[in-house]
């Protein structure tokens, strides 16, 4: 029913919202730029498909890349910053062990993907071309499509076990978007807009990871996503480049079987572009680059087999405004019975204002969530029962 797509898959689970023009992740209300998607540990920028204005899109990367997914409605670890409402977590997978080769034919499309595999490492390609003009000839359309969605993608994982115990991981993405459409203008319905998109989208993401002895682990790598836009408004013409580089170091350490503490610091880098022309004549111009840096430390203390409890901090120092947040987040779990639990989160959380008011005023201070989250829990029989205050 997800149509192999991740956010329409979470988009079940309590704490979301389904909003079907848009097919992003909407968490306790707040809108889809305030969930963020990180893969292996690292930032993704524009994790989501161009699509026409009151039509849904999908997210960029296939889930058969990944091997497990956490996804957070709220009071999530200090590690993760910059989302406001939810972070979702991918972990890729790991070296494959064999050959293999699929074809996919479908009525819009198809795709090719290719495992290679060797002693210690593996490399996964896939292919992908979507069209969806015949299903547009075949179903009745309220939106006059004068060319149907289309796009053509590629992916790429490579995977290196170093040592025993370290393994590297390196994925990208790449795809190219278009689409032509007319619409009726808000002022006047009888009056219709042009608009034509094209939409290329890169992103290259890096990561390792070693344990280096009974108690120490290190892990890190750096990510980077560009995305340029063109959009021809009637006679308008809106060229868009958007770029952002995520760094980021951890280290964890195992005091004692009972306390664990991880910390870590990272670089998030924001460039952002946009023209304004019509007939070659600019009308406007916008931009901003932004940098945040960020630390975060967090202990986790399990006190018994029925109580466990997680405290970080997380400071951030903004370019743009010249200013420092701090962020202190609490969690608490109790198990009340064989089946149950209880559990409860406080968090703070920070995240830039988006592109369309960023782009306008470099002085907008990020917006700011308080989360207070209160839940029970019972798995029993092969149901769940699940309430939640917030």
């Amino acid at each position: 029913g997800a149509t192999a797509d991740i956010a329409g898959a979470l988009n079940t689970l309590p704490g979301t919202q389904k909003v079907g023009e848009s097919g992003r992740l909407f968490v306790r209300g707040g809108a889809g730029y305030e969930t963020k998607t990180f893969i292996d540990g690292m930032a993704v920028l524009n994790a989501y498909s161009p699509a026409a204005p009151s039509t849904p899109s999908r997210g960029r990367f296939s889930p058969f890349m990944f091997k497990g997914t956490s996804f957070s409605t709220g009071g999530y670890s200090a590690e993760y910053g910059e989302a406001l409402s939810s972070a979702l977590i991918l972990d890729t997978k790991d070296v494959e062990l064999t050959d293999r080769g699929d074809i996919a034919i479908m009525s819009v499309g198809g795709s090719y993907t290719h495992n290679k595999s060797w002693d210690r490492s593996s490399l996964s390609a896939k292919v992908e071309y979507i069209d969806i003009a015949p299903y547009i000839g075949l179903v009745p359309q309220e939106i006059e499509w004068q060319q149907a969605p289309r796009t053509i993608s590629a992916n790429y994982a490579y995977r290196l076990k170093t040592s025993e115990t370290g393994i590297l991981k390196i994925y990208g993405n790449l795809d190219r978007s278009s689409f032509q459409m007319k619409r009726p203008t808000i002022d006047d319905e009888s009056i219709k807009q042009s608009i034509d998109l094209e939409n290329g989208y890169q992103y290259i993401n890096g990561n390792y990871k070693e344990i280096l002895n009974d108690s120490w682990l290190v892990r890190g790598g750096m990510s980077f996503t560009r995305q340029q836009e063109d959009v021809l408004l009637d006679d308008v013409h809106v060229d868009q480049v958007d770029k952002g580089l995520h760094a980021k170091v951890v280290l964890e350490h195992g005091l004692s079987d009972q306390v664990s503490v991880n910390f870590g610091t990272e670089v998030l880098t924001n460039q952002f572009t946009e023209a304004v022309l019509e007939q070659q004549l600019s009308l406007a111009n916008f931009s901003y680059d932004q940098v945040l840096s960020a630390s975060f430390i967090e202990s986790e203390q399990y006190w018994s087999n029925n109580l466990a409890t997680k405290i970080g901090m997380r400071s951030t120092y903004s370019k743009l405004t010249g200013e420092w947040d701090f962020d202190p987040r609490v969690s608490l779990a109790y198990k009340t019975g064989e089946y149950s639990q209880m559990s409860m989160a406080y968090g703070q959380f920070h995240q830039d204002a988006p592109s369309v008011r960023l782009k306008v005023n470099q002085e907008i201070k990020p917006e700011k969530a308080d989360h207070y989250i209160l839940n029970y829990q019972l798995v029993k029989n092969k149901r769940t029962f699940r309430i939640e205050g917030y």
